[in-house]
């Protein structure tokens, strides 16, 4: 990461502006935790999430644990996540972001549910056809 607030020492930090960087995958993935460094006591980032709208931010101000790792305690599946800093005294890197892989299965069509379309049409066809039948012979 590139800011040109703070050269290229690749900290998130809200010194000059806010800073966000944003982790994009192929495909769903499960945010489990994420782990920064450089942390120094009163650092605290934000977090953003694209729920399909681009990204929102979801919280702000989230405190960085002692540990420096974050347990995210909702579990957060997507493709796009953000994290950034927002105030003069935030300043932080990533070290690792830990992530599971989506269990994302499609939902089988029912067998029945073409049979039952094209009972639908059909009852509408002969509705429409006596209906037709009725305004000829009137």
């Amino acid at each position: 990461m590139y800011s040109p607030s703070n050269g290229n020492d690749k900290e998130i930090d809200g010194r000059y502006a806010n800073e966000m960087i944003q982790f994009v995958f192929d495909q769903a993935v499960t945010l489990i935790s994420i782990t920064f460094g450089k942390v120094n006591k009163n650092d605290d980032f934000d977090f953003y999430f694209d729920a399909g709208f681009g990204l929102a931010e979801i919280d702000n101000n989230i405190d960085i644990p002692k540990n420096d790792q974050y347990i995210f305690s909702t579990l957060w599946t997507g493709t796009t996540f953000g994290f950034g800093a927002n105030d003069r005294s935030d300043s932080f890197t990533i070290k690792n972001i830990e992530v599971a892989a989506a269990n994302i299965t499609a939902i089988p069509l029912p067998a029945a549910l073409p049979l039952y379309g094209s009972g639908l049409a059909l009852m509408s066809f002969l509705g429409w056809r006596r209906r037709q039948k009725g305004v000829t012979q009137a």
